[in-house]
């Protein structure tokens, strides 16, 4: 675990990867549809360029509904302010529309990691899509991101797609200078704006179903010439009665406050007094659902006004998912009215609403809380509100805006310091992050005992980011957890500091019994919350944490819900790194050797950095691979990909130098192994590390070295596979050296411990004295005599012919280690899911190939 390995993409909601639903009032758009579609098949990238009011949602709305080409949908938000975030979002909504692609789902998976180059990420997106169709994403609201991260994303994608990928990008502003190069040479064309307008024929179209026959043509005709076609106009004037008052001109389509006039007096003017107020207080919120509105509203019956509004035509546009789901978003310039009118109107009412915004947000979307707190323009509210949020835009991923965040307020609260310090370090920028948390302790400095005290708890848990050194680490999540369990924190700040206590936990490898309960408690929480993805995750970090406290068998049950979850309740698989992290670790305990290469591999791909779960797989790759005595080349070359340094308490040297070793061992290159595993850090404090160490000092013919090794661990809590690994080692040893009872009574104690949870690790590639000694095991009168023979099977088929007749076939060869037990015929029939004539069958091929009569005859021939 890492910095890294916490700073991740969140998943983007369903509703921002929807197309809006069509009002069944709303009038088709033809023209509109047929100039898009025109647009879309000749240029790579359509500009759709044009003020708010235009009708462009619902204009491509409409397209996309009607096209049979694969359409995807972008909501752009203001959080989608880097490419990667940017194409986060774009990679999630291609998935909409080809559900399971695995290509996408490990583009999600590689993203998350973070550390990889776009133009990578870019190159493996167009190898995503058919090939024989032609794929249309549309951004819009594409102005709330950065020109930045726009031609960074969209540029190379629609260069080098082969026109495979095409974009239309819709904004109220900025396209046409963000995009003038595209435009220039043709990639990109121009929508004309004025298409968007409605047409003298549309408007009498309009008014015709409540106008009798012989006035529409004239009542249209008068309401084109007021409104000039401008859709948001028009539409006013429909719902207020098909006319402006004296005056009011709004053909220059330019006019915000002359529009804002209207809404208040013409549209809002005419709702009972109830309903406008609903209106005013629930267009706080540009998107959110019937809770939400009541949340804010303070009015229980939020529902049935929201019904209203859309009875009556408000400009509220609704998402509906087929589990019924709902979720509501204002026209962008309705809303934006009724805001302004209700801060002129009462100012106190509009602090209050966003004040109870960001209070709804504060655990469900930080950034939009600390933006409502920013309009209330109380400054303290918002450092509050920041406070609040901080840890959930840290394991969200969203670093990058908290750190907006914090400039933007352009305060010295120490507090936000400390923060900042946080978001640096994510950032990769430890020299900022070291000058930022050297001033927020200055700035601590005589702070008032309440000042003091709530400044720490904030400092508390970003040492468990900022700090190194291992005891550090460990005395600042000491307080972080007393922090937890005493003081009065929002759900938010509960659930996402006990999910970093957790992460910090496993990443010291510290008592991860209290990890699980604290991730079990995340996880209760963020459902309670209505989080799910973030309950999810913790959830995966839990299935992580049981195996690191040894319940491998829980564990891997765990892992398997969550990736059958993956693939049939359509979860977004940006958990996938680690879950392919925690399969690797039981695989590799439970012997699984082969599991852990192809999943290391997997993980390897994703191009994470240095200090991440894709390192850790990288170490585990080489563990295997040496005991495999394969793939060493490989193991090796993923090795360099491994980090230096000790980073955030994780020894990484100590890992490399152990698997080092490992490979020299393995090539059969006995000094090299020794010398490398004599530089080993024995202070590292990883016991794991510490337990492999010993086992191959005992393998090199070192058995002082090993229990040397042993005799310095930590007496306290191990994990069973730690403790297996150990009590098998001092078995061996006590063989090797004549002490054959006391071998036998610790080689039962480890298995008494690994047997229950399928740990087979200390028994694979056994080497003579271990393979002689388990093998005398199970006649020495061992309570697990079938999960020996199965040891004993497995290593036999991986030695191959160099230790059994190569003239037996593989299930000769098996059958032929439990030959070498006490088990009957029938017994390990039973063990191998066989039926005993089968066995006996095997038996009698087995004696005639050996040339023997009897089974101990063919036991005497396996040991040679």
């Amino acid at each position: 675990m890492s910095s890294e390995s916490l700073h991740r993409l969140s998943p983007t909601p369903w509703f921002l990867i929807s197309a809006p639903e069509i009002r069944p009032d709303a009038l088709p758009r033809p023209n509109v549809v047929n100039l898009l579609e025109s647009c879309a098949r000749s240029f790579t990238i359509t500009v759709v360029d044009a003020p708010s009011g235009f009708g462009k949602t619902t204009g491509l709305a409409m397209w996309a509904r009607d096209r049979t080409a694969p359409t995807a949908w972008v909501t752009v938000v203001r959080d989608h302010t880097t490419p990667r975030e940017l194409l986060s979002s774009v990679v999630a909504s291609l998935l909409e529309i080809y559900p399971h692609n695995s290509i996408l789902e490990e583009q999600i998976v590689r993203m998350q990691e973070g550390d990889e180059p776009l133009h990578v990420l870019l190159d493996s997106l167009m190898a995503a899509l058919p090939a024989s169709e032609t794929t249309t994403v549309i951004l819009d609201d594409a102005h709330e991101t950065t020109k930045e991260a726009l031609v960074a994303v969209i540029d190379p994608l629609v260069r080098y797609s082969r026109s495979r990928l095409r974009f239309v990008v819709a904004a109220t502003r900025d396209m046409s200078t963000w995009l003038a190069k595209q435009l220039a040479n043709g990639t990109a064309r121009q929508f004309p704006s004025e298409s968007l307008l409605f047409s003298p024929a549309e408007v009498v179209s309009l008014v015709s179903s409540d106008v009798p026959r012989g006035h529409a043509r004239a009542t249209g005709r008068r309401l084109w010439e007021e409104t000039g076609g401008w859709p948001v106009a028009v539409q006013l004037l429909l719902r207020s009665g098909h006319g402006a008052p004296v005056g009011v001109d709004f053909s220059d389509h330019g006019t915000p406050t002359v529009l804002t006039d209207y809404i208040e007096h013409d549209i809002l003017g005419n709702l009972e007094p109830g309903l406008r107020r609903f209106v005013l207080d629930a267009t706080t919120c540009d998107r959110f659902d019937t809770a939400q509105a009541v949340s804010i509203s303070g009015n229980q019956n939020g529902a049935a006004l929201l019904a209203e509004c859309q009875r009556r035509g408000l400009f509220l546009d609704s998402f509906r998912r087929a589990d019924g789901n709902g979720h509501f978003r204002w026209h962008t310039t309705f809303a934006q009215s009724c805001r302004d009118i209700l801060k002129r109107t009462d100012p106190e009412r509009h602090a209050l609403v966003h004040r109870r915004a960001a209070e709804w947000h504060v655990d469900r979307d930080p950034s939009a809380a600390i933006r409502h707190a920013v309009t209330t323009g109380d400054r303290a509210f918002v450092e509050k509100t920041i406070e609040a949020s901080w840890l959930q835009l840290i394991t969200d991923g969203k670093a990058a805006v908290l750190e907006r965040h914090c400039l933007d307020l352009d305060s010295e609260s120490p507090a936000l310091l400390y923060m900042r310090a946080c978001c640096r370090d994510m950032a990769g920028d430890s020299t900022g992050s070291a000058l930022l948390r050297a001033r927020a302790d200055r700035a601590a400095d005589g702070l008032s005992e309440d000042e003091a005290l709530r400044v720490n708890d904030v400092r508390r848990f970003a040492d468990l980011l900022l700090l190194s050194d291992y005891e550090d680490i460990a005395d600042a999540l000491t307080a972080a957890e007393n922090i937890l369990s005493s003081r009065p924190l929002s759900r938010g700040q509960y659930t996402h500091g006990s999910f970093l206590a957790a992460w910090t936990r496993l990443r010291l490898r510290s008592n991860p019994r209290r990890a699980i309960d604290l991730l079990h408690g995340a996880a209760l929480s963020a459902e309670r919350s209505g989080n799910h993805s973030f309950a999810r995750r913790a959830s995966a970090t839990s299935a992580l944490a049981l195996a690191f406290a040894g319940r491998l068998t829980l564990a891997q049950k765990s892992l398997g819900t969550l990736r059958s979850q993956d693939r049939t309740m359509g979860w977004d698989p940006f958990d996938g790194s680690l879950n392919s992290w925690s399969a690797i670790f039981i695989a590799f305990w439970q012997g699984d050797l082969t599991t852990v290469l192809d999943e290391a591999r997997l993980l390897d791909k994703t191009g994470g950095p240095v200090s991440s779960n894709a390192s850790m797989g990288r170490v585990y790759f080489a563990y295997a691979a040496a005991l495999l005595g394969t793939h060493l080349d490989e193991a090796a070359i993923m090795l360099r990909k491994v980090a230096d340094d000790v980073i955030h308490g994780l020894p990484w040297p100590s890992y490399k130098c152990v698997a080092a070793a490992g490979l020299h061992w393995a090539s059969g290159n006995q000094s090299a192994a020794i010398n490398t595993l004599g530089e080993l850090d024995e202070t590292s404090g990883i016991t794991t590390t510490l337990v492999m160490a010993a086992d191959l000092w005992r393998r090199l013919g070192h058995p002082d070295q090993a229990l040397r090794l042993l005799g310095s661990l930590d007496e306290g809590f191990m994990p069973s596979f730690t403790t297996g690994s150990v009590l098998f080692t001092h078995a061996a040893i006590a063989w090797e050296r004549g002490h054959s009872e006391r071998a036998h009574e610790l080689l039962e104690q480890c298995l008494d411990v690994i047997a229950p949870e399928s740990i087979a690790q200390p028994f694979v590639r056994m080497d003579d004295p271990a393979r002689e000694l388990a093998t005398a095991h199970a006649a020495w009168g061992t309570a697990h005599e079938p999960f020996i023979a199965a040891r004993l099977a497995a290593d036999a088929l991986l030695l191959g012919p160099s230790r059994v007749p190569s003239s037996l076939t593989t299930r000769e060869r098996e059958i032929l280690t439990y030959l070498e037990t006490t088990m009957t015929a029938a017994e390990i029939a039973e063990e191998l899911h066989l039926s005993p004539a089968t066995v006996r069958t095997h038996q009698r091929s087995i004696y005639r190939k050996l040339g023997v009569t009897t089974r101990r005859e063919a036991v005497r021939s396996l040991r040679g």
